[in-house]
């Protein structure tokens, strides 16, 4: 069976709208899911503003690829308490399957920077030291 060159421009139209609908899908997506992940952090952390410039999703093999992350004190946002170029956390899948988040991150080279007046802040704050960081993290309080 031969095909007309006129069914072949709309099959390869086709083509290009559902790749382009895919690609539109997967940034809006990677987008809210960066907005959620970040606003989640940002509950947990009394103190601490985090901030993500990008995050790229590769669904084939559930890995999340974070861009310029950013942890400012609230008290004291300059300079950074730290800066992450990319931070790269693959899930893995046989953990799904039996019902448990499991996941491996590599973080790109770091940079942490505190100064003296964010370690007074610290210091100062109301929250005494095993309140600090993850609030939500049961097995440390």
């Amino acid at each position: 069976m031969r095909m007309t060159s006129a069914r072949a421009r709309r099959l390869l139209l086709g083509g290009a709208v559902v790749v382009v609908l895919l690609v539109l899908f997967s940034t809006g997506a990677a987008v809210l899911l960066k907005n959620r992940l970040v606003a989640g952090a940002n509950r947990r952390l009394v103190g601490y503003t985090v901030e993500a410039r990008g995050l790229t999703v590769y669904p084939w093999n559930l890995e999340l690829l974070f861009h310029d992350i950013t942890v400012r004190q609230d008290a004291h946002p300059e300079p950074a308490v730290a800066r992450i170029p990319r931070m790269d956390v693959e899930l893995q899948w046989l953990a799904l399957f039996r019902g448990r988040i499991v996941a491996s991150a590599h973080i790109d080279s770091p940079t942490l920077s505190i100064n003296v007046a964010q370690l007074r802040t610290e210091a100062d704050g109301p929250l005494q030291f095993r309140q600090r960081g993850c609030q939500s993290c049961t097995r440390w309080k």
